[in-house]
């Protein structure tokens, strides 16, 4: 009756959640579940004003260790973004469960007290939890070693304002430590791989550009990390010695289980007593489940063999095995035969091509998709398609809308990664926050132009297009406006196209100061205000600014509940090139968000892509 009371006139209460794909994720909590009774409890305790998630049991059982994400000034969206402030916390597990003991004590007693009309006693203190990285301001994803001397964790004490950046790992002396007791300091720890700001040359370890750790990523006899880093074009499994913090890039994975490219992209999925699992593909082959086998060396030590097999695709060889699973090119796609698409999809042909800004600058790169060779078939028309973010990165995965276009449509594909692309090192990334709708502009076109100029024509110049989505479409949006004679025509899926209206309407306003305005613009410990002057930098910065110059025909692809950048950003894209005569199309999916991935609405949505490209390149 109580808690029924406390909650009328509440109903309706505005409650924060953490936007894009979290919407209605106000509050978590920690709970421990019984295996033996089948009940689960909260844990109490846990920092205030913090959302707390990704919790580990150390080896031994006797702490829980867990991430805190905090909640101040106000929930910016956390999907896609690293750099939102999280600390690392422990606590003993049989505080929790004395905690537990006593609450269910106390609820027996409330419950005759209440019986009796007498008032409820004060609650008993929660048990303690230490923080485990005071003075960082980003710090997650913790992975104990199997012996349980050591936790290792992403961390970057300083933080940063774009929504990607490099993380250093950390190594916590867990062995050491005294407990999460009451006032306990919290344990030591030292930096094992560092931040890399600017790689010396292109073949160079970029730095860490993970998103997370597999809950599994140490080797058995704890010697070794194991993990999937951007580097460069291509996602890499990397193994990193956890006495010496080398880095060792184990390319020879990918190309046993993609086809012998060491240029292909592979993925760590979980690393287990016998082996590591991992996936690997091209964008010519949708690869496969790969298994690095554990050997024990002299003395004990153990490893992993990685790069002595080079088998695509079939039985065991050297030291690494590939499995076939089902796979996108075993689909129909259009009216294409399974064996003739299957050998198309192997005929791409594929490479990464390094550049140089013309104005100088850290190299960038971009990957060229040319369709199969055959006969006297004419020149194929060219789709560039920058990534969004802007920090992310097209890597050389099999992606199975780009493998429609390329095989089964005809298409060549031009993925540049720009210069701000992760995976290049920090100073790259850090060259284009302030200057996006110039500086990436400038190495998309230089990208096309670099292509479209070789002395031996691969693709046709005069059939030119863009199509991207986010801040991809943001780029498409500039490259009709700021290049009207490049491009001969325009799909844009959920794109920023006027940062200036953007700003008080998405999940990330953060996003639209850091990027426009450049690092520092935003005090992520306040909630500042846009002045006339900085609205009308961000107006400068967006599309909306170059599209009375459009001419080219436009695509728009609208996911109606998209919180990241919201519809009405497309829309008033559309009207404005409607009414200059522009044609263009909307298409509109009610249900999809930011990422239109329903599967109806994926498939309309590329379905009307290649059927705007046919008509229009």
């Amino acid at each position: 009756a109580a808690a029924e009371a406390a909650r009328r006139g509440e109903e309706y209460a505005w409650r924060e959640d953490w936007g894009e794909k979290y919407v209605g994720t106000v509050d978590l909590g920690l709970y421990l579940l019984s295996l033996t009774t089948g009940r689960s409890r909260e844990i109490k305790g846990c920092p205030p004003d913090a959302t707390v998630g990704s919790p580990v049991f150390s080896p031994d059982g006797t702490h829980v260790v867990y991430t805190a994400w905090s909640n101040l000034p106000a929930k910016l969206g956390m999907i896609y973004c690293y750099q939102r402030p999280c600390q690392l916390w422990a606590v003993r597990v049989d505080d929790i469960l004395d905690d537990l003991d006593k609450e269910e004590e106390e609820g027996a007693r409330e419950e005759e007290k209440e019986k009796e009309g007498e008032d409820a006693a004060a609650a008993p203190p929660p048990p303690p939890h230490a923080l485990l990285t005071p003075g960082a301001r980003l710090s997650r994803t913790p992975r104990f070693s199997p012996d349980g001397a050591l936790l290792s964790y992403m961390t970057n004490e300083e933080g940063f304002d774009t929504h990607g950046g490099a993380f250093r790992l950390a190594l916590m002396d867990w062995a050491a430590w005294g407990g999460a007791a009451e006032g306990a300091a919290p344990p030591t720890s030292r930096t094992l791989v560092d931040v890399v700001d600017n790689p010396e040359n292109v073949e160079d370890f970029p730095g860490l550009w993970a998103d997370d750790f597999p809950e599994s990523c140490w080797a058995p006899d704890s010697s070794s990390l194991f993990l999937t880093s951007a580097w460069r074009s291509s996602l890499a499994v990397l193994r990193v010695d956890a006495r010496t913090g080398a880095v060792a890039r184990l390319d020879g994975w990918a190309a046993a289980a993609a086809g012998g490219s060491r240029l292909a992209s592979a993925a760590l999925l979980n690393v287990t007593p016998f082996g590591a699992l991992f996936t690997a593909s091209s964008p010519s082959d949708p690869g496969g489940l790969g298994v690095a086998f554990h050997r024990k060396g002299a003395g004990g030590a153990g490893g992993f063999l990685a790069d002595e097999a080079t088998t695509h695709l079939g039985p065991a060889a050297g030291s690494v095995a590939s499995l076939q699973f089902p796979h996108t090119a075993e689909c129909k796609l259009s009216s294409t035969a399974t064996a003739e698409l299957k050998k198309n999809i192997q005929g791409i042909r594929w490479e990464v091509l390094n550049l140089v800004p013309y104005g100088g600058g850290a190299p960038f790169d971009a990957l060229l998709l040319l369709p199969p060779e055959g006969g006297d078939q004419a020149l194929p028309p060219l789709i560039v398609t920058p990534h969004g973010g802007p920090h992310g990165v097209c890597a050389t995965g099999f992606v199975p809308a780009y493998a429609f276009l390329v095989a089964a449509q005809g298409y060549a594909l031009l993925l540049v990664n720009y210069r701000g692309s992760v995976g290049f090192g920090q100073g790259p990334l850090n060259s284009l926050p302030g200057k996006c709708g110039t500086q990436d502009v400038a190495d998309v076109a230089q990208a096309t132009r670099a292509v479209l100029g070789r002395p031996q024509p691969v693709v046709d110049a005069g059939r030119v297009a863009v199509v991207g989505g986010s801040h991809g479409g943001f780029l498409a949006g500039h490259m009709v406006g700021q290049h009207p004679d490049l491009y001969k025509a325009a799909v844009m899926r959920n794109p920023v196209t006027n940062i200036a209206s953007m700003v008080g309407v998405t999940d990330i306003r953060d996003w639209c100061f850091v990027e426009a305005l450049g690092i520092g613009s935003y005090d992520f410990d306040s909630y500042p205000i846009c002045t006339p002057e900085m609205m009308a930098r961000m107006f400068a910065a967006s599309p909306i600014a170059h599209a009375h110059n459009v001419r080219a025909p436009t695509l728009l692809c609208v996911g109606a509940k998209d919180r990241r950048v919201p519809c009405s950003q497309s829309v008033e894209f559309y009207n404005v090139l409607k009414a200059q005569g522009v044609k263009t199309k909307m298409l509109w999916y009610p249900e999809d968000v930011h990422a239109i991935d329903i599967v109806k609405s994926d498939a309309d949505e590329w379905t009307n892509i290649v059927a705007w490209l046919n008509e229009h390149v």
